[in-house]
């Protein structure tokens, strides 16, 4: 690990096969309200954000940097990234997505967030991994279930070996909501997996795609929440808590 990077791990991903990691907002160069280990330019400055990468990828032990990264729009359209596949890595920037799915050893995949939940996949028995981007539009289209449905139909994944870690992301205890983002998610998830709590229309996001997710097969037990409430820690960015000039986070995934 970087000196001074410490970094979210999940458990179940402890295997020599594969590196997954979620970063904290510690460690990092840019200056407030940026400060410090923010991932993605926006209006920081370029050269610190490169700085702040080369340090996530050594800590994380990664082979390329940067990770493989899309333009994120809140969407559920996934892409498949090298070889036979599709794109590679440097070709993604520039295009729309909130997914990104590879089983090219050494090509590590991420997502940015400040409250939405980082969700990384990964299938052991076929060497697939998936990084995915699911705020409330993107949990309401069910992003995660277009992803994991790829990685059936195209590498013969099977629901009930996936692993799957959720990251740091915005809490039911403080994401409060209009009465059209309750509606939308009830439309793909029941009322009492929505709703942290009805009176004050609070959702929960990462119990929405817990549950999208056991509802395609994937077992309860290999499901991982790893970190808490984004908007409750002040070492995680959040949009919700802090506004619109504040940092991202990152979580990344690369089969070895």
């Amino acid at each position: 690990m970087a000196p001074g990077i410490p970094l979210l791990r999940p458990t179940t991903f402890e295997d020599p096969r594969v590196r997954a990691v979620f970063s904290t907002r510690v460690g990092g160069v840019s200056e407030a309200p940026f400060d410090a280990l923010n991932l993605s330019s926006r209006e920081d400055d370029r050269g610190a954000v490169a700085e702040n990468l080369l340090r996530f990828c050594r800590a994380a032990e990664f082979r390329r940097c940067p990770p493989a990264v899309q333009r994120q729009v809140h969407g559920s359209a996934v892409a498949w990234v090298g070889g036979d596949d599709g794109p590679e890595a440097g070709e993604l920037r520039e295009r729309d997505g909130d997914g990104l799915i590879t089983r090219q050893p050494g090509q590590a995949l991420a997502v940015q967030v400040a409250d939405c939940v980082p969700v990384l996949l990964w299938d052991p028995g076929h060497g697939v991994v998936a990084a995915v981007h699911a705020g409330w539009r993107g949990t309401a289209a069910a992003i995660v279930r277009v992803a994991l449905e790829s990685m059936i139909r195209r590498a013969r994944t099977n629901p009930r070996d996936l692993r799957v870690a959720l990251g740091p992301s915005i809490g039911g205890c403080c994401y409060r909501v209009g009465p059209e983002v309750v509606e939308a998610l009830k439309r793909i998830a029941p009322a009492e997996v929505v709703l942290a709590d009805e009176g004050e229309r609070r959702v929960d996001l990462r119990a929405v795609n817990r549950w999208l997710l056991r509802s395609e097969g994937v077992l309860e037990e290999s499901i991982e929440d790893v970190g808490g409430c984004t908007c409750c820690d002040a070492t995680l960015f959040s949009y919700r808590r802090d506004g619109p000039r504040t940092g991202r986070l990152m979580g990344a995934i690369e089969l070895r």
